[in-house]
This record gives structure tokens, C-alpha cells and sequence, in this order.
């Protein structure tokens, strides 16, 4: 059976911050990006929380002061994908196309659907 549910996640939505090498020659998460991961994961409902395997639905509104996440925990099997998930290849996408000149920066970009329907 599938779950879902709706949540918000108060405060200015912050982005991600890729690692970086540190001053010892590790490399470490940005601390924005950890605090907002923590936020992020005191507002998702426990029930969610189950480690699922399956496919998985995310629907994210992004506000000025919040953030609107939906998820929904699919019954069908999440597909064998090797490779990049989706998200990278979306971001890879959306660069290349600002590149072209399609249009003048990614921030113009206000609304975006992404389905991964590769099989393998």
C-alpha cells in the first residue's frame, strides 16, 4: 500500500552546496547544506521514514519564507537504473540549454517537470 504525505519546511529554502576540500586535505558538506538536510528531515513526517525501495513521487513548491514538499511512497518497484539518476541529468540539461542561448540564465526557469523513465 501507498503512503504520502504533504509537509512544509519554514524559512528561507537554501541550496545545496556541493562538498569541499578542507584546509587537511578532506573533504566536508558546506554547514547551510547540513543544517538545512537536518531541517528538512525534523519536518518530514516519521511514517516516511521507513527506508522505502520502491518508486518514489516528489512534488516541491518553493516559496519565498518555505518549502512544500509532497512525497508519495509507490507501490511499484523503483526501476534497475544504472547510471546518473535523474535529478543530475536534469541539471545537466537545464546548463547546456542556457549554454545554447535558449534563454539567459537557469533562475528564469519557474516551473519544471522531471520523469525518469528509463528501464535499465
Amino acid at each position: 500500500m501507498s503512503d504520502c504525505a504533504i509537509f512544509t519546511v519554514p524559512g528561507k529554502p537554501v541550496p545545496l552546496e556541493r562538498a569541499r576540500k578542507g584546509r587537511s586535505g578532506g573533504f566536508y558538506t558546506p554547514r547551510k547544506t547540513v543544517e538545512y538536510q537536518g531541517k528538512m528531515a525534523v519536518c518530514c513526517p516519521s511514517r516516511l521514514k521507513v527506508g522505502h525501495k520502491g518508486a518514489v513521487s516528489l512534488a516541491v513548491d518553493i516559496y519565498d519564507e518555505e518549502v512544500v514538499v509532497g512525497v508519495t511512497l509507490c507501490d511499484e518497484p523503483a526501476p534497475k537504473i544504472k547510471g546518473p539518476d535523474g535529478s543530475n541529468l536534469y541539471k545537466s540539461i537545464e546548463d547546456a540549454l542556457e549554454k545554447a542561448g535558449v534563454y539567459v540564465n537557469d533562475r528564469q526557469i519557474t516551473h519544471f517537470t522531471v520523469n525518469d523513465r528509463r528501464q535499465q
